[in-house]
């Protein structure tokens, strides 16, 4: 009986030290998201599309000669399937905020 009493005495000082240990981290995160990539990835998980308003920004100016693209609707779009489904079925279901595709000789060179 005595034996049970003491692993479970210190089954309960590991467990309070590791969440001491844990909000340790924790309140070093909240506190340091600013300058640590670790931090962040701590305090906010994956990449989602707010990440705009939680990492440090720069304005980027237009460049002097854009690339433009033709704004057309192939035929083969229509017919282009994502995880056995329609385009617009998947984009609709997955609540896509942007789809871009880049299709030609130019993108590759880019690209690679």
């Amino acid at each position: 009986m005595r034996i049970l009493k003491r692993v479970g005495m210190v089954f309960l000082g590991l467990v309070l030290a590791l969440a001491v240990l844990a909000g340790g981290v924790y309140l070093w995160a909240a506190a340091s998201t600013d300058t640590s990539l670790v931090a962040r990835g701590i305090m906010w998980g994956d990449a989602d599309v707010d990440d705009w308003q939680r990492f440090p920004s720069r304005t980027v100016h237009a460049s002097p000669r854009p690339v433009r693209f033709e704004a057309a609707t192939p035929e083969w779009l229509s017919d282009l399937k994502i995880d056995d489904r329609p385009l617009d079925t998947y984009l609709e279901e997955t609540n896509t905020t942007a789809f871009l595709i880049l299709h030609g000789i130019f993108v590759r060179h880019i690209l690679y």
